[in-house]
């Protein structure tokens, strides 16, 4: 059992408190919304699945040492995967029946509105994780900072659309090279996020449980949506990085420069990239992404089956 669940018998004011604040936090969880709407929940599967299949061609390509390929799969499975995140979170202005309105969600070059909306979607979903963490743990302070790290996503989010707008040689150069200092630190930032992305252990789930088996609050919906938020936060924040890294590496990973303006070159994709040497690390990252989020929407999928959903 967590230790700040503490006896009743032992210390009464305390586990009173901490019991007023649970069924606030199961409130508050409970609350969380997701879309509702069952096509777009079984469209963003279909993303997974293909998500999934491109990150198992960027595997094989890489072992194949056909570097640019393994990189174009890599972005083409995170491009799929930020698809599907935005369709189980919202999708609310996504009409597929509406080809004008589907044009920007279908196109490659979106960048800078995949960015705002995995941003906006973080930020909805931090101060959840956190208060989970923080009711059960005991170092959740060390864990996640919302403030702080929605406060840096805001900035990171206007130099990166900056540089993919304006810098794009810099950016390319740089995402290549993992070069942390260019483009205002925004390789950094995303570097940070790959290396911090945690999983939600099972082990944090059962605490969650056995603290509302202790208060006696005893909701499905809210431990349901507690292991949903745990791995969207995983997801989104393995996906902000991924996006940040590979904006630009999907045309230039396939054709040769031949305008004038055209940054890249083709053959810079060699083992000693940078980039290629931390590939197979950021497929795995993007692999499990991918799989934390096929549960998160079996878990969801159930709940609308079974449960009225908030």
């Amino acid at each position: 059992m967590p230790d700040k669940i503490s006896d009743k018998n032992e210390n009464p004011n305390g586990y009173q408190e901490l019991e007023n604040q649970f069924k606030y936090i199961v409130e508050h969880i409970k609350s969380f919304s997701l879309n509702t709407d069952k096509e777009h929940v079984a469209k963003a599967k279909q993303f997974l699945e293909l998500a999934e299949k491109d990150a198992v061609a960027s595997h094989l390509l890489l072992s194949h040492k056909k570097y640019a390929l393994a990189v174009f799969h890599l972005e083409q499975s995170a491009e799929k995967t930020e698809k599907a995140i935005e369709l189980f979170m919202d999708g609310r202005s996504i009409d597929f029946t509406d080809s004008d309105k589907l044009k920007d969600f279908k196109t490659h070059n979106r960048f800078a509105n995949s960015l705002d909306e995995m941003v906006r979607f973080y930020g909805h979903v931090c101060p959840l994780a956190y208060e989970i963490l923080n009711l059960i743990l005991d170092n959740a302070d060390n864990l996640v900072d919302c403030k702080s790290d929605g406060q840096k996503m805001k900035d990171i989010k206007k130099d990166a659309s900056e540089c993919y707008a304006s810098k794009k040689a810099e950016l390319w150069n740089a995402s290549l090279n993992l070069e942390t200092k260019k483009c205002n630190g925004i390789i950094s930032f995303a570097l940070d996020g790959l290396s911090n992305a945690r999983l939600p252990y099972e082990s944090l789930d059962e605490s969650a449980i056995n603290a509302i088996k202790v208060f006696q609050i005893l909701d499905d919906e809210a431990i349901a949506k507690a292991r949903i938020i745990q791995r969207l936060m995983y997801s989104l924040m393995v996906q902000i990085g991924l996006t940040i890294l590979l904006a630009l590496h999907e045309q230039e990973t396939r054709y040769p420069p031949i305008a004038n303006n055209d940054y890249w070159d083709e053959q810079a994709y060699t083992s000693d990239a940078p980039l290629i040497k931390k590939l197979s690390d950021f497929i795995k990252k993007d692999k499990e992404s991918i799989k934390q989020l096929k549960y998160a929407i079996s878990i969801y999928e159930t709940m609308l089956e079974n449960t009225k959903i908030h």
